[in-house]
């Protein structure tokens, strides 16, 4: 009887061990995947802007003000990671930004109130895009500049992917029911032991 309650205790603690596991390798996927596509998809719009027909002032200022809203994202997405409790401060809150002065204060005031900041910068990102291609900055073929697209969505999709580690805990029932056989467990262990011994050494 003992025997095989310490083995369905031993196998509750190798079910929620795995599952740890694998909920930490899937958040450090996903997070590892959407910077990587945060990455490809600035790198490659910053890249379609040598075929621009636009000034090379106005090129500067959008190459510029992308790679300030891409900083500014990776923050906002960090900062929503964490998993902090109510009335904690945000630690990516305090990652120093690309320059994020340069922005103005009316966008940033907006994000602040906002509660869901990485989609409104996700937002201005895509903006920035289409208006720019209206100026000609980017006058890649629209094929091409897909791509770009492609890459900002599958990086939220990791990113909401990811955050279902941080709003969805490990079901409590189970979490609750392995600590009340553990503590049983322990508990009990000390007796059965001393039933298996005759000697007092023991």
């Amino acid at each position: 009887m003992y025997t095989s309650f310490s083995f369905f205790c031993t196998m509750l603690l190798v079910f929620r061990t795995s599952q740890s596991f694998l909920r930490f390798w899937g958040g450090t996927t996903n997070v590892y995947t959407m910077m990587g596509d945060w990455f490809d998809a600035a790198s490659t719009v910053i890249s379609f802007t040598r075929y621009s027909s636009a000034g090379e002032e106005q090129v500067q200022i959008f190459q510029q003000t992308l790679v300030r809203l891409i900083s500014l994202l990776s923050a906002m997405i960090l900062a929503e990671l964490e998993g902090t409790e109510p009335g904690e401060t945000e630690k990516a809150m305090h990652f120093e930004l690309v320059d994020v002065e340069c922005i103005d204060a009316d966008s940033l005031i907006l994000l602040k109130n906002s509660s869901q900041k990485p989609e409104l910068v996700f937002q201005w990102i895509q903006n920035l895009i289409v208006d720019n291609v209206c100026t000609g900055v980017l006058s890649i073929p629209a094929p091409l500049l897909t791509r770009t697209f492609q890459d900002l969505g599958n990086a939220m999709i990791h990113y909401h992917d990811a955050m279902k580690y941080v709003e969805v805990p490990f079901p409590f029932p189970y979490t609750a029911c392995t600590d009340i056989l553990l503590i049983i467990h322990w508990i009990v262990t000390p007796i059965v032991v001393c039933s298996w011994t005759s000697h007092l050494g023991w």
